[in-house]
């Protein structure tokens, strides 16, 4: 497991998008709005923390990540959850293609 400042730097710009309420941002760290993924629904909290907890690294192009995401809401507890993203290296880098719960 290698955990690589690539990676690091997805989750930190998703975390910096959130705080920004960017959703170009976000998006960037994304092939596109996806399933589980939406930016509309990451884009309804007020910040959020993501810690990668692990990186399965499957082929060249394709890599699975298990991190923990604290989700800090307006005027709500925070709470988190443990995620599995499919990221899958593209010409632009490394991007999210799919989500798991």
């Amino acid at each position: 497991m290698q955990i690589t400042s690539e990676i690091k730097d997805i989750f930190s710009t998703r975390d910096k998008a959130v705080a920004k309420q960017d959703e170009k941002l976000f998006l960037s760290t994304q092939i596109a709005e996806i399933e589980g993924g939406s930016s509309e629904g990451y884009l309804d909290i007020d910040k959020m923390k993501t810690e990668v907890l692990y990186v399965l690294n499957e082929s060249e192009i394709e890599k699975v990540v298990f991190a923990k995401e604290t989700y800090l809401p307006k005027g709500k507890k925070s709470h988190h959850g443990f995620i599995i993203y499919f990221l899958t290296n593209t010409v632009k880098g490394w991007k999210i293609y799919k989500v798991r719960y």
